[in-house]
């Protein structure tokens, strides 16, 4: 997804930043080989293979940060053109990915929370566009995720967890599982839910309730939208142990 601001872009540009950031995404741990793009857009696969331009400054400089960044790895790059028609795979997950998982928490409640409870080292459910802090954790693969799927990985360090509502249950399991010691969690405060009573035994700080506003929280891709629960949502932010 892209951010309110590369949104702006050209199409051309947003086109082979897409390309861009699935190479670096997908291809991070590839060496000494030919990587082939297949991409619909004729004019990222002509600044691929020319390696660069001149009719198009932005074009360019992606061209040199995408050869830039395979060179390091000894990976050789070409592209071909293939038909918007033959392309209905990819397209398709663009289109089914939901802007309801990248709501994300306003910058400066999130310090300040920081410097009620300290700094996490890792946010476990963002993204490139919508991560708190530089080592995070991404549901897709992501150019600078340090893992996909925070499910999948332990939770062994200072965790930040915002994670979307329906998965709560399962996060304060896998807090349990993984006998993490420290999370700071963002949850709303539905206490007939059945997870909320788990959720209190493991509390470990006191629970500070986020004010309300409509700018409590934001959507990279459109900066200007307002949560459509924001009158009734009431958020809370409290320090969590898997341990006993």
């Amino acid at each position: 997804m892209w951010r309110d601001d590369e949104r702006k872009e050209n199409i051309n540009v947003l086109e082979f930043k897409a390309a861009m950031l699935a190479v670096q995404s997908l291809c991070r741990e590839l060496t000494d080989c030919h990587v082939r793009i297949e991409i619909d857009n004729t004019t990222a696969v002509a600044y691929i293979n020319s390696m660069g331009g001149t009719r198009s400054l932005k074009c360019n400089d992606i061209s040199r940060q995408l050869i830039t960044w395979c060179k390091a790895r000894g990976i050789w790059l070409s592209a071909c053109h293939i038909a918007g028609k033959d392309n209905a795979k990819a397209d398709s997950y663009s289109r089914k990915q939901s802007i309801h998982t990248e709501w994300t928490l306003n910058k400066a409640m999130f310090k300040n929370l920081c410097q009620t409870f300290g700094t996490p080292v890792i946010d476990l459910f963002a993204s490139r566009t919508n991560h708190q802090l530089s080592r995070y954790m991404s549901l897709y693969p992501d150019p600078n995720a340090e893992a996909i799927n925070a499910f999948l990985h332990s939770w062994d360090e200072y965790v930040y967890i915002f994670p979307p509502f329906n998965l709560i249950p399962r996060v304060l399991k896998k807090l349990v599982e993984d006998q993490t010691e420290r999370a700071l969690i963002i949850v709303p405060m539905w206490t007939t839910q059945s997870w909320y009573p788990k959720l209190e035994t493991m509390r470990k700080s006191q629970t500070i309730h986020l004010k309300l506003s409509k700018t409590l929280m934001f959507l990279p891709s459109d900066t200007k939208a307002i949560h459509p629960l924001y009158r009734k949502l009431r958020l809370t932010a409290c320090i969590l142990s898997g341990k006993k």
